[in-house]
């Protein structure tokens, strides 16, 4: 789960872009491929995971 509670970012998940900002969050399954991307600005991203 990827929360942004400041600024803007970018998750890649499985090569597809999802654009997020402050409010936003994202459910990416365990198997997935992804990266993150936040913007210059000081973007502030909580990111919490479980099995």
């Amino acid at each position: 789960m990827y929360v942004l509670l400041h600024g803007e970012a970018t998750l890649t998940v499985d090569g597809d872009l999802v654009d997020f900002g402050p409010g936003d969050a994202v459910r990416v399954d365990s198997g997935s491929i992804r990266g993150l991307t936040v913007s210059a600005d000081g973007s502030k991203v909580v990111i919490a995971g479980a099995p």
